[in-house]
């Protein structure tokens, strides 16, 4: 994205000058989940440098997705279930670990561990796994994060009511999920989360 702005505060001359505005971490981060989850390989400009998408980049090679960096693109080879090799570090990272969750509870084909920041694990993650529960994965905390155990026999069509009344990425990572499954599926929620407009945003990207 470009904002046009003019020289010297007018445009007496008809110059104009361009200031090119920083990246979405936010926004990337959905992108690369997108891509891993794609079929074929996804190449991404315009990506934001950040801790939070070096985490998701880790977690996603963690799962055995391949990614390629150059200085003007990320290229992702997508289409694979999520086959955990080592470790998943987060970081700080909440749109990582909320956005990696569901896509783990329902789609890989062994047990994940997570780690990370200890303010992260703080942050509320109930509704959530409360959810992951109900579709049969399981969560069991640890001191520096915890093990997501995969449903054993995932859905092929999602059909769920889900409180996220404690963050919107809740419902964003389970979105992103969903449409992964082979007959997608519909969510649902009675409480409005807060920043609820992020939700525009997932829908946006996928």
């Amino acid at each position: 994205m470009h904002l046009r702005l003019p020289k010297n505060g007018l445009f007496k001359d008809g110059s104009l000058s361009f200031v090119k505005a920083p990246g979405s971490k936010s926004v990337c981060n959905r992108v690369l989940l997108l891509a891993a989850m794609s079929e074929g390989h996804s190449r991404l400009t315009a990506f934001q440098e950040a801790d939070d998408t070096r985490r998701m980049r880790e977690c996603l090679r963690a799962l055995g997705i391949q990614i390629q960096e150059t200085p003007s693109a990320w290229v992702v080879g997508g289409g694979g279930k999520p086959s955990p090799q080592r470790v998943l570090s987060a970081g700080a990272s909440g749109t990582t670990l909320r956005f990696l969750l569901p896509w783990v509870a329902l789609r890989a084909d062994a047990p994940v561990r997570f780690e990370g920041d200890p303010r992260l694990f703080e942050r509320p993650l109930g509704g959530l796994l409360t959810a992951l529960r109900t579709l049969g994965a399981s969560w069991e905390p640890g001191p520096a994060g915890g093990v997501l155990l995969p449903s054993p026999d995932p859905p092929r069509h999602l059909d769920l009511e889900l409180d996220a009344s404690a963050s919107s990425q809740f419902l964003t990572g389970l979105a992103m999920t969903t449409a992964s499954l082979p007959e997608g599926g519909q969510l649902s929620w009675r409480k409005a989360p807060p920043s609820a407009s992020y939700l525009e945003l997932t829908a946006h990207w996928m």
